[in-house]
Parts: C-alpha cells; structure tokens; sequence
C-alpha cells in the first residue's frame, strides 16, 4: 500500500478509501502510518514568521540611496546593458510560473499536516472518552435530554468532570477558522440561569471545532451513543451551523473539503463528504438535527445541537 502518498494526498480516492478500510481493522498499519508521519511531515513543521536579520531595513535603505548602486541599477536597463527590460520579464514569468505551481503544493502539504494534527486531537478524545468508559461501566458520555445537559457539547464538560480533559485547546482542530473554546466546570454551568445568555454561550462554545452525536431513541426514549455500536461515529469536525453561509455541506473546518470522524472504536477515518453510505454523518434519517430513530441511525451535532427540537 502507498502510506506516503496516502499521506501526502497524492492517491486516487479510490486507493484511499481502501487504505481508509485496512487502517480501520489493522492496528499495525496504523503504527506504521504514524511512523511515516513521524519521519516524513514532522521535518517539514516550521514556524509562520521568520526573523529578519539584524539591519536589513537600514541596509536596504542606505543601497537604495547609495550612487554606486544606484548607477548599476540604472545600467543594467540601458540600452546597451547585456539584461534588458525583456529578459526580466522572461525571468520574472518563469518564477511566477514556478511560484504558481510550488505554493499550491506546500499549501496541500500544510493541509494534510493540519489534517493530521486534527485526527490526532480527535484520537485524544477517543482516549479519555475510553477512560470515561472504564469508570461510567461502559457508558459514554451523554446528556439528560429533559434537562440542561442535553445538547452535544456536553460531551466535554463531562470529561472535565472526571479530570479526562487534559487541557481545553485539545478540542481546537488546528484548521478551524475558529479558536474559541471554553469548557465550564459542571457546577458553574448547572448554576447559569437556564436559557440566558450566558448558558448559550457556553453550550455553544464548549464543544470547540467538533462535533459529537445526539444518540438515537428507542421507542420514545432517548439512548446515549454508547449503545450505537463500536463502528459508530461519535465525534468529527464541526457540522455546518444553520445559518452559515458556506458552499459545502462537509465541516468549515478544513475548507469544505471533508472531516476527520472519530468512531466507537477508537480509530479516525478521513471523508472527503458528510455521508457514511447512504447515511448522513450530519443529519439523522429524518433529515433533521436530532437524536437517530433507531440504533443504526446517527446524527452528529454542533455543541449547542439538542437530541429533540423543542417544540417535543
């Protein structure tokens, strides 16, 4: 299988779908998938700014100012310099052209890296929600739909709960256009006002860039996503939010282009669109934002997102 171009996005997508699948069932190729990342795009990491060195501004201030240089400068476009005003604009194309087709393949790299650093995030989720697992007796974490615990970000004040949440900017994927997270400790967020605008925005803010799942009802009751099965989605990228104005149905956070989901199992799988099958990874059977209809129906939500609309 081609791990390196799979990390480097340079496959079909019909290649990567079936490396998607080997990786979902074969732990040891996800090891060595890692070590490829480890070797291969942690080298590449640099840092956005780079420091100018000492002077440069008085440098090429007092060279600008300077006659010799100046003179150079105005000969090399004489009439009878040996570059002419044509031979710049033949080198400037070339490095334009050359420019044109780098930039747009360092920016994939970076994508692919952010890409991953988010699936990483996720992946830490996935840990503390099977520790959350170990000490709820097999239960993940899931809100009180009758009460103020029932929207989907709850996921996480409930980790924080139990001391699993190691630091709030785990729910921040490093391609979201946002960086706005804030979990409260349980007792803060049962003491706001229900319906104010504080407790709005916590419930919107404590989720961060990903989205969890509302759970499904069996026969009028409401069923947490610990019962939906081990290849289950749980959490992905953020959904769309109503209102949004965007051009794609996948998650905001990576451009549009698809969302890193965390299953039940533990593994994350990249999708290039919001569908798992015929199966909307954002909307339950209905087409709505809610809890499934039935255990093979799953719906992830936006951290303010409710299992029910209100008006049941």
């Amino acid at each position: 299988m081609d791990l390196v171009g799979y990390l480097f996005n340079a496959i079909p997508e019909e290649e990567r779908q079936l490396i998607d699948t080997e990786l979902a069932r074969r732990p040891e190729l996800r090891a060595e998938l890692e070590q490829l990342r480890r070797q291969i795009l942690d080298p590449l990491q640099w840092d956005d700014e780079v420091e100018p060195p000492p002077g440069l501004a008085d440098q090429t201030i007092a060279a600008v100012h300077d006659p010799v240089m100046s003179a150079v400068i105005r000969d090399s476009f004489a009439p009878n310099s040996n570059i002419r005003f044509f031979d710049v604009a033949v080198i400037c194309s070339i490095l334009l052209f050359g420019a044109f087709l780098i930039l747009p393949a360092i920016a994939s790299l970076r994508g692919d890296e952010g890409r991953l650093q988010c699936s990483d995030k996720l992946r830490q989720i996935g840990t503390a929600m099977a520790c959350y697992q170990v000490m709820e007796s097999g239960e993940l974490p899931t809100g009180d739909p009758a009460g103020p615990l029932n929207h989907a970000g709850v996921f996480s004040l409930l980790l924080q709960a139990r001391d699993l949440l190691p630091e709030a900017k785990v729910l921040i994927c490093p391609m979201a256009d946002s960086a706005v997270v804030y979990v409260p400790r349980l007792t803060e967020y049962l003491a706001a006002p229900t319906g104010s605008v504080v407790q709005k925005l916590q419930r919107k803010e404590m989720g961060g860039s990903f989205g969890y799942s509302l759970g499904h009802q069996v026969e009028g009751d409401h069923v947490g996503p610990s019962e939906a099965g081990e290849y289950a989605p749980l959490l992905s990228d953020r959904p769309p939010r109503e209102g949004e104005n965007l051009k794609s149905k996948n998650s905001p956070n990576h451009g549009g282009w698809g969302q890193n989901v965390l299953f039940a199992d533990g593994h994350v799988q990249w999708h290039g669109t919001p569908y798992l099958g015929r199966d909307d990874l954002f909307a339950n059977r209905n087409g709505s934002i809610g809890a499934g209809q039935d255990r093979s129906d799953t719906c992830i939500g936006v951290s303010e997102a409710v299992p029910y609309p209100p008006s049941n």
